[in-house]
Parts: C-alpha cells; sequence; structure tokens
C-alpha cells in the first residue's frame, strides 16, 4: 500500500505485475514476441513455409491410412524390469470419440518408470510407456470435432470427460478425469477392447 501511494499506481502496476503491465502497455503481440522468442512470434503470425510442407506431405500420408490399421515401431514393455523392446504393432482405426496419432517426440515420465520397475499395482504388460509426447493427429473417430487430422496436439494420461459437472474436467489445473479409471486400470479402453 505504501509504494503504491507514494510512487503511484503505474509504477506499482510495472513493479508487482510487470508482465501484466508489459502486455498492457505494448500489446499483446509485442508482449508474445518478448516471452517467446522472434522465431515464435514470426511462426505463428507469418507462418512457417517448413510446416506447411510437411504438414501438407504429412496429410497426403495420413489420407493413405484412413480407416485402416497401421504398423508402426513401438518401445513395448513385455515384462516388469526388463528392457523395453522396439518391435512393430498393430493400430487399429480410431472408433467413434476416439483419435489417433502420430507420436512425434516421446518422454517417460515418472510414472511411467513406476511401472516398468513393476512398483505399479495397476501396472499391467504388456505396454508402450511414454505418453509425455508430441504427436499429430492421423485420424478421427466418428463423433470427434474438436481436432482434425493435422493438428498437433499434446497425448494426456488420462482423457477429459468433459462433462459440465466434472469437478476434474472443469479445473485448469488438472486432466485427471476419473470416468475411465474403472476401464483403464484394467488395461482396456472404455468399450472393453
Amino acid at each position: 500500500w505504501y509504494q503504491r501511494r507514494v510512487h503511484g499506481k503505474q509504477w506499482y502496476q510495472r513493479r508487482v505485475h510487470k508482465q501484466w503491465y508489459q502486455r498492457r502497455v505494448h500489446g499483446k503481440q509485442w508482449y508474445q514476441r518478448r516471452v517467446h522468442g522472434k522465431q515464435w512470434y514470426q511462426r505463428r503470425v507469418h507462418g512457417d513455409i517448413l510446416t506447411e510442407n510437411m504438414a501438407s506431405s504429412m496429410l497426403e500420408e495420413f489420407k493413405a491410412t484412413q480407416g485402416k490399421t497401421i504398423t508402426c515401431k513401438a518401445a513395448v514393455a513385455w515384462e516388469a524390469k526388463k528392457p523395453l523392446d522396439v518391435t512393430d504393432i498393430q493400430i487399429a482405426p480410431p472408433k467413434a470419440g476416439e483419435v489417433r496419432v502420430k507420436i512425434i517426440s516421446s518422454a517417460l515420465c515418472h510414472t511411467d518408470i513406476y511401472t516398468v520397475d513393476g512398483h505399479d499395482p495397476e501396472g499391467l504388460f504388456p505396454c508402450v510407456p511414454g505418453h509425455e509426447a508430441a504427436a499429430v493427429v492421423e485420424s478421427v473417430g466418428e463423433g470427434v470435432t474438436s481436432v482434425i487430422p493435422g493438428d498437433v496436439v499434446i497425448p494426456c494420461y488420462t482423457p477429459e470427460c468433459k462433462k459440465h459437472d466434472c469437478i476434474f474436467c472443469q479445473s485448469h489445473k488438472t486432466n485427471l478425469c476419473p470416468a475411465i479409471r474403472a476401464t483403464q486400470g484394467q488395461g482396456l479402453m472404455p468399450d472393453g477392447t
């Protein structure tokens, strides 16, 4: 209160809410360029020709696999405390409400390590760890309207039900919706497959 009274409102806003003040005074675009960097800003505002070319070739590849089972490489944990086995796996086309993604980059989180080490009581084998990833939507099932093929996405450990009465889905702090825990803990999709 004292600082605001002695130095004035603008001084106080600059000192306490520096990022807010910069965005307010200089504008959103200036703020984004400062916080995220020049290259991020140029890609966001002007587009990126390399990304567009890559995206168009990738979309052509995706069109060829629509509605078909695909074969891809995965690091599979066949049992606890054993090395991951990089092998070919079959991925069925997405069903209603499902999305199939092409993983571009992946990492193992502490839950993956906990499961692969055999400490997770819900950890079932075989499994493909690495849900912390950057991916591109390859195809979508019936009724999916939130993404389209070609969208860049980040897969979540647990999907959201998006119901208005779900406190987890309505929160901006978590993505741990319990709606499918009954089947997820058994290694199954919500439809039992």
